[in-house]
């Protein structure tokens, strides 16, 4: 699990970052990845509680981070609607999150 890090990492050191975890990791090991989005910026409360190094990153900008990290078919999603029980809980769309794969060599 690789969950409340990435919004403390600059693109680089993540992509690095995730990197060594994939060659660590042993062939077809799953990773959860959990990212946060700009629509954060509406929640100025939150924002001033997570300090100056925090990174909020378009969804888009998602999938390239992942290296060679292969999400599963459920893809890069707002956590609330990730495989929910019953209608998704409200929250922000400000959460997003996949569960990655390790190729199985």
């Amino acid at each position: 699990m690789f969950l409340g890090l990435a919004a403390f990492l600059d693109d680089d050191t993540l992509t690095r970052t995730l990197d060594e975890l994939y060659t660590a990791a042993a062939p077809g090991s799953l990773l959860a990845v959990d990212f946060d989005t700009e629509e954060l910026a509406g929640y100025p409360q939150a924002l001033a509680m997570m300090g100056p190094a925090f990174r909020m990153r378009p969804a888009a900008a998602f999938a390239p981070l992942l290296g060679r990290w292969r999400p599963t078919p459920d893809g890069i999603v707002p956590v609330d609607r990730w495989r929910p029980d019953g209608p998704p809980v409200e929250v922000p769309d400000a959460f997003h999150g996949v569960l990655a794969t390790r190729d199985a060599d």
